[in-house]
């Protein structure tokens, strides 16, 4: 009886048992792209005032430019020596503005302290947050030796941030993958973090933005170190659209595989009794 049960066993571990499916990477799909070979128009709008978390900060459409096939954001003194920027939005671009999506852009900012520059998607709603900052470069660092990737939520604005390290005034292609259920950063191709939790997941349309802001004091009033304009360039931008991989096919002939382990099971187990048997009679 002990004979036949090993030998049971021994099949059951033998027979091979149906290969699990990989799971299929996300695949994207390019939907639109801007080589800044054109004008700014119609895919991008420059902003025209400030931002209400930031009195410092003046954005002004002279401040945005396309040339050389770049886009350039420009942080400078006006003639009263006040510190005036820019920033655009692809609100007004159908195939940006999306939930869901794969963002990348080749951008680099010139060193200056005091001059904020962000790569971001905001909320088509206007009701902040949601923000995503996939590549944020503070004042307070005007060395460009480091920038973030963060996503903002809820009303107390609780944040989830990625931090790289690098000469950021050199060129870098920076990237973000937003799906349902992660949001991922990349710099470089290199994967620079990603967010799981489901509570920091956006899902509604938001459109990018390129930007710059002034760093203020607590009392608003700009300080800044840089004594010449400060750039922002990028050289490109594309967008993808997230693609439904195609469910992987079902194994071979399952059912085939079933039987052939039934078989195998009752003739080992039929070779077992015929042992048993012929060791008994030998034993009488």
């Amino acid at each position: 009886m002990r004979l036949r049960l090993l030998l049971v066993l021994a099949l059951l571990a033998w027979v091979p048992g149906l290969p699990a499916a990989a799971a299929p990477s996300q695949q994207w799909q390019l939907v639109a792209a801007d080589d800044f070979s054109g004008s700014l128009a119609p895919h991008w709008s420059a902003y025209q005032g400030g931002p209400p978390c930031c009195r410092a900060t003046i954005w002004e459409p002279s401040e945005v430019a396309v040339k050389d096939g770049r886009l350039i954001i420009t942080a400078q003194p006006d003639r009263q020596g006040q510190w005036i920027t820019g920033g655009v939005s692809a609100a007004g671009w159908p195939q940006a503005v999306r939930t869901y999506g794969k963002y990348v852009a080749r951008i680099r900012v010139d060193k200056g302290e005091g001059v904020s520059a962000v790569a971001l998607l905001w909320p088509k709603s206007e009701q902040w947050p949601p923000e995503i900052d996939y590549y944020e470069l503070s004042g307070t660092n005007g060395d460009r030796d480091q920038e973030t990737a963060t996503v903002h939520k809820g009303p107390n604005d609780a944040k989830l941030q990625k931090v790289y390290q690098g000469d950021l005034s050199q060129w870098h292609t920076v990237s973000v993958e937003w799906l349902p259920k992660s949001i991922t950063y990349f710099v470089d191709n290199k994967l620079l973090g990603r967010v799981t939790d489901p509570s920091f997941i956006p899902h509604q349309p938001m459109w990018p933005a390129f930007q710059m802001q002034i760093q203020q004091d607590p009392a608003g009033n700009a300080m800044v170190a840089a004594t010449g304009p400060v750039h922002m360039d990028v050289d490109a931008f594309d967008i993808y659209a997230p693609v439904t991989p195609a469910p992987p096919p079902p194994p071979a002939n399952p059912g085939n595989s079933l039987w052939i382990a039934v078989v195998l099971i009752a003739i080992v187990l039929l070779a077992g009794v015929l042992v048993i048997v012929r060791v008994r009679k030998r034993f009488r």
